[in-house]
C-alpha cells in the first residue's frame, strides 16, 4: 500500500483539521451535499495516508445505512489511490463499488479515468485484468441498457468512456471499433433526439478521437454535425490539441475559423488550458490576441466574463497582480457584467500570491444566496477553501481557525477547514524537500 510522507510536525494538526471538516459535512442540510463533502474528505485522508480514517469512514454508520454514500466514498478513495500509484488499490476498491450495483456508469466511469491516467502501467497483468473487467462491464450495461433504453441515450457514455480506456491501455484496434459501434449509434434511427444533442453526441466521439490522437478521425466526424453543431466540436478538438501541448496546430485551426465569437471561445479554451499548466505568459499572449480580434463591446457578457476570469487566473506576480486584478474588478463593475465567476476568479488569484485581506473582501462580494443553478453557493466554498489555505502557509492557521468559525454555512465551514488541510500538505512537502537536502 503506497502511504505519502507528511512531516509529523503537520500530522496531528491535519487530522484535527480534518476532524472538524467532517463535523461541518454532518451538518450540511443537502443530502447530495454532504455526500460530496464527506468524499471529499475520504479522499484527502487516503492522500495524507490516514488510512484509519478513511476506513472508518467508509464503514461508518451513515455509510452502512446509505449505499449511495458508500458508493461516493468509495470511489473518491479509488481516485485517490491511483493519484498515490496504488492503481492495484484502486481497481479492487472499484470492483467493491461493482458489487454494491449502485450507479454502475459511475464505477466504471471512474475505472476507465484511472486506466486512462495509469494507462503505461508497468503491471500489465493487472492492466490487461482492469481493462478485461471494463469490456465486460460494458458489454453487460450495454445489453441491459438496449432493453431498458431502447434510444440509446446512455449507451453512447459506456462507448466513449470504454474507448478511450481502449486506447490508453494498448488496445488500439478495439478502441477503434467501439468508437465504430457510438458512430453508429448516434447516426441510427435509434438515437432519435433534436439536432442540438445528435450533435452532442458526434462531440463526445470527436473528443475522444482527439484524445487518442486521431485528428483525422475527429475532422470526419466534425462534418457529420450541424453548423452549430461544428463550431462547438472545433473548439472542442483546439482544446485538447492545446491540452496536448500541440499549441502551433491548436492555433492553425483557430486561423480557420471566421466568425469572431468562435474564435475568441476558442481562444479562451487555449489560454485557459494554458493557465491550468502554470504558463501565464502564453496565457496572457493568448488573451492578447483575443483583445486584438475584437474590441471588448463587441464581445457577449458571457464571454466578457470568461475573459476577465481567465485574465485573473493567470495573474501569479505579487507585484503586478494587485495592479492587474483591480483594474478587472472596475472593468466588470464598470460594464455591469455581474459575474461572481469574474469574483472567485479574482478573490483565488489573490489568495494565491498571498493577498489574503484581498481575498477575504472579494469573498463577501459573492453573494451568500444561491442561485437556481447553485453556482454562487460553489464559489464561496471554493474560494473560503483557497483564503484558509493562504493563511495556512503564512502561519496564521489561528486566524484561519478563527474566520472559520465566522461562516454560516457548513459547506463552506467544511471546505475552508479542507483549506487548512491543503496548507499543512503544502508546508510538509516543502518540510520534507528541505530535510532531503540535508547532507
Amino acid at each position: 500500500m503506497t502511504k505519502p510522507v507528511v512531516s509529523p510536525v503537520y500530522a496531528s494538526k491535519i487530522s484535527l483539521a480534518l476532524q472538524s471538516a467532517r463535523a461541518c459535512a454532518l451538518r450540511e442540510p443537502y443530502h447530495f451535499h454532504w455526500n460530496c463533502l464527506l468524499a471529499e474528505v475520504v479522499g484527502i485522508q487516503v492522500r495524507v495516508g490516514d488510512w484509519e480514517g478513511a476506513y472508518r469512514e467508509v464503514m461508518s454508520e451513515q455509510a452502512r445505512k446509505d449505499d449511495d454514500l458508500k458508493h461516493d466514498l468509495l470511489i473518491e478513495m479509488a481516485r485517490a489511490q491511483a493519484s498515490l500509484g496504488d492503481v492495484s488499490g484502486a481497481f479492487r476498491t472499484i470492483r467493491e463499488t461493482l458489487v454494491l450495483g449502485r450507479n454502475a456508469l459511475s464505477s466504471f466511469s471512474a475505472l476507465c479515468q484511472i486506466i486512462k491516467e495509469q494507462g503505461r502501467i508497468a503491471d500489465k497483468t493487472m492492466l490487461h485484468a482492469a481493462l478485461d473487467l471494463a469490456e465486460r462491464t460494458s458489454a453487460e450495461q450495454l445489453a441491459k441498457e438496449k432493453a431498458e433504453h431502447p434510444t440509446g441515450s446512455f449507451a453512447l457514455t459506456w462507448l466513449t468512456d470504454l474507448a478511450e480506456a481502449q486506447a490508453a491501455g494498448g488496445r488500439r484496434e478495439r478502441a477503434d471499433q467501439t468508437l465504430q459501434l457510438a458512430l453508429d449509434l448516434v447516426s441510427s434511427d435509434a438515437f432519435n433526439f433534436r439536432q442540438s444533442e445528435i450533435d452532442h453526441g458526434y462531440a463526445n466521439i470527436l473528443t475522444v478521437q482527439a484524445h487518442i490522437g486521431d485528428i483525422s478521425g475527429a475532422l470526419k466526424t466534425l462534418e457529420k454535425m450541424s453548423d452549430q453543431g461544428r463550431r462547438y466540436g472545433m473548439r472542442w478538438i483546439i482544446a485538447i490539441l492545446a491540452d496536448a501541448g500541440d499549441l502551433a496546430r491548436a492555433l492553425a485551426f483557430v486561423a480557420q475559423i471566421d466568425e469572431p465569437e468562435s474564435k475568441t471561445r476558442a481562444l479562451l479554451s487555449i489560454a485557459s488550458t494554458q493557465a491550468q499548466y502554470g504558463d501565464s505568459v502564453g496565457a496572457q499572449k493568448t488573451l492578447a490576441r483575443i483583445e486584438s480580434l475584437t474590441d471588448r463591446g463587441e464581445r457577449s457578457e458571457l464571454l466578457e466574463r470568461q475573459f476577465y476570469s481567465t485574465l485573473a487566473k493567470v495573474q501569479c506576480d505579487r507585484d503586478s497582480a494587485p495592479r492587474v486584478l483591480t483594474q478587472i474588478l472596475q472593468d466588470v463593475d464598470k460594464a455591469q457584467l455581474g459575474g461572481f465567476i469574474v469574483y472567485e476568479a479574482v478573490g483565488e488569484a489573490y489568495a494565491a500570491v498571498g493577498l489574503v485581506a484581498e481575498a477575504l473582501q472579494i469573498f463577501e462580494r459573492i453573494p451568500r444566496e444561491e442561485d437556481r443553478d447553485g453556482n454562487e453557493k460553489f464559489a464561496r466554498d471554493a474560494l473560503a477553501r483557497m483564503i484558509t489555505k493562504a493563511h495556512t502557509v503564512a502561519g496564521n492557521v489561528e486566524v484561519a481557525e478563527a474566520w472559520v468559525r465566522t461562516l454560516q454555512s457548513p459547506s463552506e465551514q467544511c471546505y475552508a477547514w479542507l483549506g487548512i488541510v491543503d496548507g499543512f500538505v503544502s508546508l510538509s512537502s516543502i518540510s520534507n524537500r528541505g530535510t532531503a537536502m540535508v547532507p
